[in-house]
């Protein structure tokens, strides 16, 4: 019996007796439109089931209240599950406060804006080893023993909270601006937004390169005096056994108007589809990355060696039949029904909670 059809049994015949009512925890990871994963995204479904909705941040649980129905939502608690930290990232040892200049920054991002990139090349004129971890630098997952070779760290979103209980000073810029150093001023508004960097300033490469350095010192005091207490905030273990003991199951499930299983089971099918157009597409988007990066790295070596043009011009020619294949298959998805109604489906509904959001200021 698939889930929708025992969500249908419920709803007709209640809770079985003998058996103990689940508790559905919807967790909520951002509400930016390129994210709509993370959104409600099936007319009333967490408002018939929820026993509890949780949100990264104040921000993403302001921008997605619009989306729910308030009288059916309205007694289904709500609060911020702030995206924690596992506990391995409080074994990190501390800064020694004699450091008053860093000498490896680690730039975490794999959407690193130009400014910064310029900022590194200063940082490195400077003497001060700068790494870019990510797509545009060395691809490799942020552990504890990867924060423990740098002074300071440079990035926003999950990362954040890693540097927060390791206590590595984070300086928040990125794709979308950012904050410089967390400090007294800023740590709150910061939070609200998830350390994304939005509600920033756009800065120099000039002045980041400067900043980065001239602050540390302050940096690493405030990181020291606030670092036992964000091991306690961030902490995931403890976090995820206060967020499942005290959760309450709903007493029953009630759907919200006569004939909306069929509703539910016509959204859920076309979720799937969806979701697997989706996901191919960004699997074959993904491959092309790949080969368009293998494809400059040939010209390059064509550019370079003499010896054998011939056999390198046909690996780039095959690079490129590959990537025009792949061009193809993405045309393909984004031109069928499946791709092309999730559109249409959603647009119009962020027009009308961006007119909403309009009518109320």
């Amino acid at each position: 019996m698939s889930f929708v059809d025992q969500l249908q049994q419920i709803n007709e015949h209640g809770i079985p007796a003998g058996k103990k009512p689940a508790a559905f925890i919807y967790n909520h990871m951002s509400a930016v439109d390129y994210a709509p994963g993370e959104q409600p995204y099936i007319m009333s479904l967490e408002e018939s089931t929820a026993s509890l909705e949780v949100f990264v941040s104040e921000e993403c649980k302001e921008k997605l209240q619009p989306f729910y129905q308030k009288s059916l939502n309205h007694a289904v608690p709500q609060r911020i599950f702030a995206n924690p930290a596992p506990s391995a990232f409080n074994t990190i040892a501390p800064i020694p406060t004699a450091i008053d200049t860093p000498q490896r920054i680690a730039i975490i991002s794999n959407h690193v804006p130009d400014e910064l990139l310029k900022a590194q090349r200063l940082l490195e004129e400077q003497g001060i080893t700068t790494d870019i971890i990510g797509k545009q630098g060395t691809v490799e997952e942020v552990t504890p023993a990867v924060l423990e070779r740098y002074d300071a760290i440079i990035t926003i979103g999950k990362t954040v909270q890693y540097c927060l209980c390791a206590g590595k000073p984070v300086y928040i810029y990125d794709q979308f601006g950012g904050f410089g150093y967390l400090d007294s001023d800023n740590f709150q508004i910061c939070s609200a937004l998830n350390f994304s960097g939005r509600g920033g300033q756009r800065l120099t490469a000039e002045y980041i390169a400067h900043d980065v350095v001239n602050s540390y010192t302050d940096a690493v005091k405030y990181y020291q005096s606030h670092r036992n207490q964000w091991q306690k905030d961030y902490n995931i273990e403890e976090a995820l056994i206060d967020l499942l003991t005290n959760v309450q199951p709903r007493s029953e499930i009630q759907f919200p108007f006569g004939g909306y299983y069929l509703t539910l089971a016509s959204q859920m099918r076309f979720a799937w589809r969806f979701y697997r157009y989706w996901d191919y597409e960004i699997w074959v988007n993904h491959r092309k990355d790949e080969l368009e990066a293998t494809q400059a790295s040939l010209e390059e070596e064509l550019l370079s060696a003499g010896k054998h043009a011939h056999e390198l011009e046909q690996e780039v020619k095959q690079q490129q039949s590959r990537i025009s294949e792949l061009d193809r298959l993405v045309q393909c998805v984004y031109d069928s029904t499946s791709y092309r109604m999730g559109h249409a489906i959603v647009k119009p509904i962020h027009t009308l909670v961006n007119k909403l959001a309009t009518i109320r200021r």
